[in-house]
């Protein structure tokens, strides 16, 4: 039966009729371009990847129009109804979600992305009639990929390094600049397996859906050394693989080949494969797991670390998406359109900064997330259930009809491609569950092509009756299938005609951005030496040629805009040279706003593009800042608060935070200030602060406050309700600085220090207003850092006292005292404490230790205990108290203690260490008591804890 099988398949082969001109210029060009997009580069723009995204947009389109004029021609076969269908409802509901898009100019792009990248779907599936076609869309998906692995290995070992040592031996001193040099000088900084697709990650998921295919032909081909080439492939791939450390890759090819194992086992024989092939299957093996172990062992060790950074950045991408999709707070029109149809493409790119954690800068996310490293939550963010729905049919067709063929074709030659397709888009959609590449150009093409190989794979196999009976769906009337035809082709020149403009724009709006930022590195520069180097300030020829450079700049950045007006990193970059050129170039008040205004308007283009992009309103409070400083203009103070509201809404990095609270404290100053304009500024702000403390959000001081506020406000008492908006307005810079602490640090010394100037701040400002335990955790925070600060120590221990925490109080005291014994001011802040709680017993230990510690110090430092100026030296210290002092607070603890003969002692010492002192005559005074009650034998004194030699 099987060669029967073989021999009819080989007839059909041979009978295959002359492949038709118009499919052979269609897979000539279809293979190039799918070849070029795979493996070309440039070093004509910032990111060498650009090329691609422009030859996506040229050569799709093109492509498609040939497809049109094959399938006018009648030479692309039908394909099953199933997944036409699903595939072209899903296309229309990404049409509708374009139309309604929240933001059209990406939603179009987007749209224009999905088509070009279902060129491979288009070629591959209407074009393969025949085994043998099947055999060599195969083979020629593998060779473009091991030519990947090929440059791939030789960049990650070392070769572009060698080439470049040979190429400019004299680098550094002399070089040339050209395209070769940035090219070669680019690729050998980077020590990882990045290949010709130049992302890691990339790389791992296009070799995912590439590699196994390798396994199935070393099964498939006769010759050896077919099968050598072809296990080789897949070897030095998974090695790419293994080098690329892309944790999702790891299980994805584990599931494809675990899966393809069990799959084949259950319907093959293995005794059946040869005996000479296993050598090589162990000798790969043994290569894969050296790999593994040897080159990248250090890698694994931080696996633990990156799996936890890899979960909680994808928890809070996910978050957002899933926020985007079924945002509750939306009207019902809104949301059902956002629930049937989604935002439109490109919608998680634009909004997920509305919704994304405020800890997002945490866990390795971009200002700027594009997508939501979920395929099917990018679905349903962008279109909605339905596109969801759609879009899973279409997946789920083929995969059904692939795995309903696999399993009763088992004996037909071609089933072990089926069994690996299946199994490697069951691998590829998990994968998609935590990094979908396919939402990137050269993966999004290696996506469908792999999808139209498994269309290939079960309708090559049926039987010629199953495949006439779901053609005959296709028998339109000639007149309405000519006409469907026409208009198909009508639609593939309008594409052409709007794709291939838009990806030409794009390569030279890409190329005038990478000579912008080249010229903004050096422009950069330039400005930052003139505050180390204040002497350039002065001199004029710098400053015009700063000047120049950043008109230079400012011209590059405005290219790029005039070719793609949607090229919205461009306008950052452009906004932030205008503010340089405001700040450096120029001391002229007048002229410098005119430069702000031209970074005000670049933001408000923006805007209109990004409304949420990046830091956008951290920039627009700061010229708003700007703007008020030179006009006075309240509006403008109104403006910064309320966008630096909104980025310390979005963003917990300490920067931000601080930067909200700087412009709080602004405010509260401007209002209190007695003014002309107080009070316009006044009623400009009032309405603000209401919509800054949202009702869910307030606490009773803000919503008495505000009332008051508005009571005031009504009435006409400017300078009551001034005091009251100054009142609010640094009570919610308190509210800023106070969460500080409970966020995280990852802006090094710098948070460092914004975190200590909040501690400080909640330390001063709770106390004089009663708020004592609310001081405590911050003046703790502030010892453990700096544990022998006096000043800071007697606070802490009167705001844990007024606020009813003594037990906490001493718990720190402790510490502190264990961690350094010598501490004398928390042995003297812990003995006052003892007291007022009336623990005698151990307040005598602190305060004999403390003698112990004033007498060192006597020793050392005797200028500080006689003398004019010894009182204020020890004061200086931080109220160092005298050895006076130190025997007095002995004296009166021994008392308490009932030990009579040692406070008669101690009360002895301190009124002969200085008669004359306060602490002296005290004691005096206390000795009378003690004249006709102890017996006059001199009393034995028991020793003093320990203590070390030296503070």
């Amino acid at each position: 039966m099987a060669k029967e099988m073989k021999l009819e398949a080989k007839s059909n082969e041979a009978a295959a009729p002359a492949i038709p001109l118009t499919v052979l210029i269609l897979w000539i060009f279809g293979g190039t371009a799918y070849a070029a997009i795979v493996l070309l580069f440039t070093p004509f723009t910032h990111n060498l990847d650009d090329l691609k995204v422009s030859l996506q947009y040229v050569l799709g389109p093109i492509t498609w129009a040939f497809f049109a004029v094959a399938l006018y021609c009648g030479y692309i076969r039908r394909v099953h109804p199933l997944i036409v269908f699903s595939l072209s409802a899903y296309v229309l509901v990404y049409l509708a979600s374009t139309i309604f898009a929240e933001f059209p100019w990406r939603a179009w792009r987007d749209f224009l992305y999905l088509l070009t990248t279902m060129t491979p779907f288009l070629v591959v599936t209407g074009t393969t009639t025949n085994e043998r076609r099947f055999r060599n869309m195969c083979l020629f998906y593998v060779l473009v990929g091991f030519a990947t692995v090929v440059f791939g290995l030789f960049h990650y070992f070392g070769g572009v390094g060698l080439i470049f040592s040979i190429a400019y031996p004299r680098y550094p001193e002399v070089v040339e600049p050209s395209p070769l040099f940035t090219l070669l000088y680019t690729l050998r900084q980077y020590g990882e397996m990045l290949s010709t697709i130049l992302n890691r990650d990339f790389y791992s998921a296009f070799l995912i859906m590439v590699l196994p295919l390798n396994v199935a032909m070393v099964i498939d081909y006769k010759p050896l050394w077919a099968k050598i080439f072809f296990l080789m492939s897949f070897t030095l791939g998974c090695i790419c693989i293994i080098l690329a450390f892309s944790k999702d890759s790891y299980v994805a090819l584990a599931m494809i080949l675990g899966i393809f194992l069990a799959f084949y086992a259950m319907r093959h024989d293995w005794r059946s494969v040869p005996q000479r092939l296993w050598p090589i299957w162990i000798a790969g093996g043994i290569v894969i797991l050296a790999t593994a172990l040897f080159v990248i062992r250090e890698k694994f060790t931080m696996l633990d670390s990156t799996v936890n950074a890899s979960i909680m950045s994808r928890k809070v991408i996910w978050g957002g998406s899933w926020k985007i999709f079924l945002d509750f707070t939306r009207p019902l029109g809104e949301w059902l359109k956002f629930f049937l149809i989604g935002g439109g493409g490109g919608a998680f790119y634009l909004m997920f900064p509305m919704y994304r954690h405020p800890d997002y800068n945490l866990y390795m996310i971009s200002h700027i997330t594009i997508f939501s490293h979920n395929q099917y939550l990018d679905l349903t963010a962008e279109q909605g259930i339905l596109g969801f729905i759609t879009f899973m049919t279409f997946l789920g067709a083929i995969a059904w009809l692939l795995a309903r063929e696999a399993w009763r074709r088992f004996r037909h030659p071609l089933n072990v491609y089926q069994i690996m397709l299946l199994s490697s888009l069951i691998g590829v959609s998990f994968q998609n569950i935590f990094s979908p590449g396919i939402r990137w150009t050269v993966c999004g093409f290696a996506y469908y092509y792999l999808l139209g190989l498994a269309t290939n794979a079960f309708y090559l196999p049926l039987p010629d009756e199953e495949k006439r009976r779901f053609q005959q769906f296709y028998d339109f009337p000639p007149a309405l299938k000519k006409t469907v035809v026409t208009a198909f082709l009508i639609f593939t020149l309008v594409f052409m005609a709007i794709g291939v403009p838009y990806g030409l724009t794009y390569f030279i709006a890409s190329k005038y951005n990478n000579d912008g930022l080249i010229e903004l590195n050096t422009f950069g520069d330039r400005c930052d030496a003139i505050p180390r180097n204040p002497q350039l300030a002065q001199d004029p020829h710098f400053i015009q040629s700063t000047r120049d450079l950043g008109l230079k700049t400012i011209q590059l950045f405005r290219k790029t805009l005039s070719w793609q007006p949607d090229f919205i990193t461009a306008y950052y970059k452009l906004a932030h040279v205008y503010s340089r050129m405001a700040a450096v170039t120029t001391t002229n008040t007048v002229e410098a706003m005119k430069w702000w205004r031209r970074a005000r308007a670049t933001y408000d283009e923006l805007a209109t593009y990004a409304p949420n992009y990046s830091e956008i309103h951290q920039n627009y409070g700061i010229l708003g800042r700007v703007f008020y400083s030179t006009t006075s203009d309240p509006q403008y103070l109104v403006e910064s608060l309320v966008r630096f509201h909104r980025a310390a809404k979005m963003s917990n990095r300490y920067s931000v935070q601080n930067t909200y609270f700087d412009m709080l404290q602004q405010a509260a100053y401007e209002v209190s200030t007695t003014s002309t304009r107080q009070a316009e500024i006044v009623r400009a702000i009032e309405p603000v602060l209401h919509d800054l403390n949202p009702p869910d959000k307030r606490d009773a001081f803000l919503e008495s406050h505000l009332a008051l506020l508005r009571e005031q406000v009504n009435k006409g008492d400017i300078r009551g309700a001034a005091m009251t908006e100054a009142e609010i307005l640094r009570e919610m810079a308190f509210q800023v600085f106070r969460r500080l602490p409970s966020l995280t640090n990852n802006e090094g010394r710098d948070g460092d220090q914004i975190l200590r100037r909040a501690l400080f701040y909640v330390a001063d400002y709770c106390p004089p207003r009663g708020r004592h335990a609310e001081a405590v955790p911050a003046l703790a925070m502030l010892l453990e850092e700096d544990p022998t600060d006096p000043q800071l120590i007697r606070n802490f221990t009167i705001c844990c006292m007024r606020a009813g925490q003594p037990r906490q109080c001493l718990e720190l005291l402790a510490r502190l005292i264990q961690r350094n014994p010598t501490n004398w001011a928390a042995r003297d802040a812990a003995r006052e404490v003892l007291e007022l709680i009336g623990d005698y017993t151990r307040s005598l230990d602190q305060s004999l230790a403390l003698v112990q510690i004033v007498k060192w110090t006597k020793q050392r430092y005797p200028e500080m205990f006689s003398g004019a100026n010894a009182a204020t030296l020890r004061a200086q210290m931080g109220g160092l108290p005298s050895l006076a002092e130190a025997y007095y607070r002995v004296a009166v603890a021994s008392e308490k203690c009932r030990m009579d003969q040692q406070a008669y002692e101690y009360y002895r010492r301190a009124a002969e260490e200085d008669p004359n002192d306060a602490w002296g005559q005290k004691a005096k005074e206390a000795l009378l008591r003690y004249l006709h009650t102890l017996p006059q034998t001199s009393p034995t004194t028991p020793a003093a804890p320990a203590i070390p030699a030296k503070p």
